[in-house]
């Protein structure tokens, strides 16, 4: 047995179970899994007790990676079951069927509408300027996108 430092905080196993509130067979068991060696009767000290409360093993870091891995993967679910999170290929869709294309098209038909009120007189110079117009501002878009 070690000499006891006048500092140390000691106590019986029995003492360490009821202050961290289990019984003694699972804290002797922690003590076992962390390394400590406890005979029964000895007097255990806090960083011994706080060791092994505190050990995790390489079986216990996996657990709780694959736990942790678990719960992302559930979140992940719930967040697209809420709408929150969706598939690229859903969000692709959405931008271009039900977003771009409508837009695309009210542009695109915009010259036709439009040249009569721009230019009563001379429609149809309106709308070939108006065409240009269109063509210039899709090959910006496609320009910017590359």
């Amino acid at each position: 047995m070690k000499p006891k430092r006048t500092y140390e905080i000691t106590g019986s196993c029995n003492a360490w179970a009821r202050a961290y509130g289990t019984d003694s067979n699972a804290l002797i068991e922690k003590l076992q899994r962390a390394g400590i060696v406890y005979k029964s009767g000895e007097e255990i000290n806090a960083v011994e007790i706080f060791k092994a409360i505190l050990f995790r093993s390489e079986k216990d870091e996996a657990i709780a990676r694959q736990a942790n891995a678990k719960a992302e993967e559930q979140e992940m679910e719930n967040a697209v079951r809420r709408k929150e999170l969706m598939e690229l290929a859903q969000i692709e869709r959405i931008v271009w069927t039900d977003l771009l294309a409508p837009l695309r098209q009210e542009i695109e038909q915009m010259p036709k509408s439009l040249a009569g009120l721009c230019n009563p007189e001379d429609p149809e110079t309106a709308q070939a300027v108006l065409e240009q117009w269109v063509e210039k501002t899709k090959l910006n878009i496609r320009d910017k996108n590359k």
